[in-house]
C-alpha cells in the first residue's frame, strides 16, 4: 500500500526583490502575505519486518489455503493458550491486515498448542522412552505403564527415588487426591503427597488413570505400597471418597485413615438449613481442632445445641475419630486437610491441559525446583539452629508469654507438670525446649528430605545416544478411547455458541363467533412483520 505525505515547503527566493513584478501590481503584492508552495514528497512503501518474524505487506494476497495457514500459525505461536478462534481471527485481521475464516483460525491454533504442548498421540507413542529415561537420569525411581489387550493406554506411575528416600526423615502422614485433566484424551491425576519438617509441599507418586474408581485406586496404592509399607505409625488423610476409603482399608489394613475436615466442614454446613453456612463451618472446624477431650466435649455440646441438623448428619455418617484431632487414634500433627494436594492442583491448573509427556515434564520440573530452592534455604540456616525454620518462629513467638507463667513440678522423670496458662511449660522453667520437639522438627531431618539431586529428562531429539533397549523402543502405546458425551452428539441445526432459537408465538383457539377468514390473513401477516422485525433486531 502506498501512502502519499504532503508537506509544507516555503517556496524559494534568489532576493528580496524577486516577488516584485513589473506590471505595476507591486504594491499590491507588497500588502500580501507569502504563500507557502504545496510540493509531494518521494513516495513511500510500507514493508514492515513484523516482531514475531513476519513479513508481509498489508492487504496481501495469497494464492493457497497452506499459506493463510502457516500464517496463522505464526501469528498465534506465541499466544496459543490465550486466544479463542473468534480472538485469534480480530488479531490476525488487525496486526496482519489478513481476514481468516473461523475453521483456518481454528486449525490453526491447534497447530500451535500441537508445536508448543506436543501432540497428544506422539505423546503416548514416546511413553514407554520416556519413563526409561526418567528411572536412567533419577536412580531409585519406580515408573509402571500399563495397556489393554489392544495397546491402549490405561494406566501409568512414577515416583521419583529422592522423593521416597526423603520421605524417611518426615512425618508419616500421606495426603492424596485425584484432579481431572483437561486435555484431549481426559483422564485423572493422583498424587499422593506429604509436608516437609518446615511444612511445604513434599510430591511422593503421581498416575494417571482413567477415572477415580475401585480398580484404579487399587492398582495406585499396591505400588505405593512396594514403596512405603503399611505401619500403624503411617496415617492417610484424604476426602471421603468411597473409593479411596474402600481401597485404603483393603491395601493398608494396619495404617489409619482420617478425613480433610475442610471437604467435611462444607458437608455439614449444607446439611443444615436457615443458618449461615459459613458460620456453620468455621465452628466445626474449631470444634475438630481441639486438642483436649474436655474442650473438645464442650465445644461439640454447643455445637450440637447450635446446629441439630449439622449433628444429624455427622451421626449418622462419619465417626468422631475420623475428624477430631483428640480423638484421633494416629499422630496427624498439623495436617487435617487435603490442602496440600490442592496446592499442587493448583501449580498444575494450566499444564493438566497439556499432552502426557509435556504435563509429565511440568511436574518434574516442579520438583527440581522445589528440591534446589528448599536444599539452598536449609544450608543458609546457622549451624547453632536446632530446629526449622518454621517451628523455630513459633517457639521464638511464645517464649516471652512462656516466661511469664507459672509452673509447678508433678514428676521430674515423667516429665509431668502443672502450668497455670495455656503455654508450654518447658521454656517457662528456663529449659532448651528444641530438646523435646520431634525429631521430625529438627535441621538435620529437614536437609536429609532434599540431599539428593532430581534430574528433568532430556528432549527426545538426544535419547539416541543412551542406547535405549530395543524392547522399550518397540512398545506400541495407542491413546485410550475416549466416549463422547450424549450432549456431543447434536443436531446439524442446533445453534452454536452466541446463537439463539426464535421463539414460536404461541397458537391460541379462536373466541366464539371469530372470523376465521380475513381476519387470520391478517393475524398471520402482523406476525410475518412481527418476525421480520425480529430478526432485524437480532441481526443489529
Amino acid at each position: 500500500m502506498v501512502w502519499l505525505e504532503l508537506a509544507i515547503v516555503p517556496q524559494k527566493q534568489s532576493d528580496g526583490y524577486e516577488h516584485e513584478k513589473s506590471n505595476g501590481e507591486g504594491d499590491e503584492m507588497d500588502d500580501r502575505e507569502e504563500l507557502a508552495a504545496v510540493t509531494p514528497v518521494e513516495e513511500t512503501v510500507v514493508n514492515v519486518e513484523w516482531d514475531d518474524g513476519i513479513d508481509m505487506r498489508l492487504n496481501q494476497e495469497f494464492a493457497t489455503k497452506n499459506e493463510v495457514r502457516d500464517l496463522v500459525d505464526k501469528g498465534v505461536h506465541s499466544n496459543y493458550g490465550m486466544y479463542d478462534p473468534n480472538t485469534i481471527i480480530n488479531l490476525v485481521k488487525n496486526k496482519l491486515g489478513v481476514k481468516v475464516s473461523y475453521s483456518t483460525a481454528l486449525r490453526g491454533k491447534h497447530q500451535a498448542v500441537n508445536d508448543l504442548r506436543g501432540n497428544p498421540e506422539e505423546s503416548f507413542a514416546r511413553l514407554p522412552s520416556y519413563l526409561y529415561m526418567l528411572e536412567r537420569m533419577n536412580h531409585d525411581t519406580i515408573t509402571r505403564l500399563v495397556v489393554d489387550e489392544t495397546n491402549q493406554f490405561k494406566y501409568m506411575f512414577f515416583a521419583l527415588g529422592a522423593c521416597i528416600e526423603g520421605f524417611k526423615a518426615m512425618r508419616k502422614v500421606i495426603i492424596m487426591d485425584g484432579t481431572h485433566l483437561k486435555g484431549v484424551y481426559k483422564g485423572v491425576l493422583l498424587i499422593a503427597t506429604a509436608q516437609d519438617p518446615d511444612h511445604h509441599h513434599y510430591p511422593l507418586a503421581f498416575a494417571a488413570v482413567d477415572g477415580e474408581k475401585n480398580v484404579s485406586w487399587e492398582w495406585f496404592l499396591t505400588i505405593l505400597k512396594t514403596l512405603i509399607p503399611d505401619d500403624p505409625q503411617l496415617v492417610f488423610c484424604t476426602d471421603r471418597n468411597q473409593s479411596i476409603i474402600k481401597k485404603v482399608h483393603e491395601v493398608y489394613p494396619i495404617a489409619i485413615h482420617g478425613y480433610c475436615d475442610y471437604h467435611l466442614s462444607n458437608n455439614v454446613s449444607i446439611a443444615c438449613s436457615s443458618v449461615n453456612k459459613k458460620g456453620v463451618a468455621k465452628k466445626f472446624r474449631k470444634t475438630a481442632g481441639m486438642y483436649i477431650e474436655i474442650e473438645f466435649r464442650k465445644c461439640y455440646n454447643d455445637f450440637r445445641s447450635m446446629y441439630p441438623q449439622a449433628a444429624d448428619y455427622l451421626d449418622d455418617s462419619v465417626h468422631e475419630t475420623k475428624w477430631a484431632r483428640c480423638k484421633f487414634p494416629g499422630e496427624r500433627y498439623n495436617i487435617d486437610t487435603t490442602n496440600t494436594v490442592e496446592s499442587i492442583n493448583g501449580v498444575l491448573k494450566g499444564p493438566r491441559k497439556y499432552a502426557l509427556l509435556p504435563m509429565i515434564d511440568v511436574v518434574v520440573g516442579k520438583i527440581v525446583e522445589w528440591f534446589n530452592k528448599y536444599r539452598q534455604l536449609s544450608l543458609r540456616v546457622p549451624e547453632r539452629q536446632i530446629l526449622v525454620p518454621h517451628v523455630h518462629g513459633i517457639l521464638h513467638h511464645n517464649y516471652p508469654k512462656a516466661k511469664k507463667l507459672e509452673v509447678r513440678e508433678l514428676n521430674r522423670f515423667e516429665r509431668h507438670y502443672n502450668v497455670i496458662g495455656k503455654d508450654a511449660a518447658i521454656m517457662s522453667r528456663g529449659e532448651m525446649a528444641e530438646h523435646y520437639c520431634s525429631r521430625y522438627y529438627w535441621m538435620e531431618q529437614w536437609t536429609l528430605a532434599y540431599y539428593r539431586t532430581i534430574y528433568p529428562v532430556p528432549h527426545h531429539s538426544s535419547w539416541e545416544s543412551y542406547r535405549i533397549p530395543e524392547e522399550i523402543r518397540s512398545q506400541v502405546v495407542f491413546p485410550p478411547y475416549v466416549e463422547k458425551k450424549k450432549e456431543d452428539y447434536k443436531l446439524l441445526d442446533s445453534q452454536s455458541a452466541g446463537e439463539y432459537r426464535r421463539k414460536k408465538k404461541k397458537s391460541y383457539p379462536p373466541l366464539v363467533g371469530e372470523n376465521d377468514g380475513s381476519d387470520s390473513d391478517e393475524s398471520g401477516s402482523e406476525g410475518s412483520g412481527s418476525a421480520r422485525s425480529g430478526d432485524k433486531g437480532g441481526d443489529n
